[in-house]
């Protein structure tokens, strides 16, 4: 019996007896305790380390239902095309003839979603009710592995070739023959305790009640499961030549109660099923919330990186900053970059103020270039940013702020 087929036979059982709550009650405790034993060292979490699986600069990609044809904004609607112009930096912009790839850009996309079918929500609680469930978590996964990381597939052997014939530079830390092999993170939707009928997971068996503990752990197991399956079998059939799964991304921002029991025993399940996989989390900058950024490693995440959140609430840069800095230096976190093309801070006047007050901030920052650091986000970096002649200075300072050559102006 392989590793896949014994997680199913033990955690997709969704009649959870007093034996089986025994069993995940004790993998979650021993996900703390190897969690805890591992400490914590002063120091910002380093890109391309061990942690991180040897990944560095990971940019957010934004497929939801909004992605699903007809594609109700251009912002959501993704293609090979624009997946190329994040996995290589094009040297003009969409509007002007789009340029050729020169260099490389991100190597690592986390996809995820935000609006359902129906006006449902990813955010548990959110939307009319009464949550997503199983058909919905199968369908975003068939999203993010048919839209999202077969087109990133395509995206990276045709810029791979393209920039093999100019003489463009090597892949980031894979072998130059293969060229360009980026990796994904998927994210695991999380379980609203709404859904009382969330379906079976199992031929013939129950449907799940996402109330209930025991089931929503099941769910979650369930589904990377299946993530897991399904690439395999997309890799079988030639589809995923290039691209690597690299492991699961906890979607939701804050710690509900009963999730410091869930995501330990879910951690545990994605490193069963390969050591290798990474499973990490990007939570929001709330001084109420310090405690999961000192404890993160108790509830079995390999890294976090954190949203300093100064694009979005009222808040001074001066102070904002030098309070995430702390946070990361003290926990070993890495940083989220949030660069979208809005801005809601009034104490901001646009949103290219933003965009320059976070790589200003940020460059200054001692040892910034090895800082392990995520991007919010890919969709307007390719839709706004790379696609408009009046917006491409902005797409050219993100090329030179991941490459470590981003200069920011004198202070005053």
């Amino acid at each position: 019996m392989d590793k896949i087929t014994l997680l199913h036979g033990i955690a997709w059982v969704s009649q959870v007896d007093s034996v089986t709550k025994m069993l995940l009650s004790t993998v979650a405790t021993m996900a703390v305790a190897v969690a805890t034993d591992q400490g914590s060292t002063q120091g910002f979490l380093p890109a391309r380390s061990a942690a991180t699986r040897w990944t560095g600069d990971t940019v957010l990609c934004y497929l939801d239902a909004r992605s699903i044809p007809p594609v109700s904004s251009p912002m959501f609607e993704w293609t090979q095309h624009k997946f190329e112009r994040l996995l290589a930096y094009h040297d003009a912009p969409g509007d002007a003839g789009g340029g050729k790839p020169v260099d490389t850009l991100f190597n690592t996309f986390l996809l995820l979603g935000y609006d359902w079918k129906g006006g449902q929500s990813f955010w548990p609680g959110v939307g009319p009710g009464p949550g997503m469930n199983s058909t919905d978590w199968s369908d975003f996964l068939e999203l993010q592995l048919e839209l999202g990381a077969v087109n990133i597939d395509r995206a990276a052997a045709n810029v791979s070739s393209t920039m093999a014939g100019v003489g463009g530079p090597a892949a980031q830390g894979c072998g130059a023959a293969r060229g360009i092999e980026p990796t994904v993170i998927l994210a695991v939707p999380c379980p609203d305790s709404r859904q009382h009928n969330f379906g079976n997971i199992t031929v013939g068996g129950p449907s799940l009640n996402l109330s209930l503990a025991a089931d929503r752990l099941a769910a979650t197991q369930w589904w990377v499961g299946e993530a897991v399956h399904r690439w395999t079998d997309l890799r079988a059939k030639g589809e995923l030549n290039r691209t690597g799964l690299l492991g699961f991304y906890w979607f939701d921002e804050s710690i509900s109660a009963g999730d410091e029991v869930l995501l330990p025993a879910l951690a545990a399940t994605i490193h069963a099923l390969d050591p290798g996989f990474l499973f990490t989390w990007i939570p929001y900058f709330s001084s109420a919330s310090t405690h999961w950024y000192t404890h993160w490693q108790d509830l079995g995440f390999d890294y976090v990186t954190l949203q300093p959140n100064f694009a979005f609430h009222n808040s001074s840069a001066v102070e904002r900053f030098e309070a995430v800095r702390e946070l990361l230096w003290n926990n070993s976190l890495g940083v989220e970059m949030e660069l979208p093309d809005y801005v809601r801070n009034p104490q901001v006047k646009d949103w290219e103020t933003s965009f320059d007050t976070y790589l200003a901030a940020v460059t200054r920052w001692p040892q910034s270039p090895a800082l392990m650091k995520t991007y919010y986000y890919g969709n307007a970096f390719v839709t706004t940013f790379a696609q408009n002649t009046s917006t491409f200075p902005y797409y050219q300072k993100l090329h030179s702020f991941v490459k470590g050559t981003y200069l920011p102006p004198p202070t005053a």
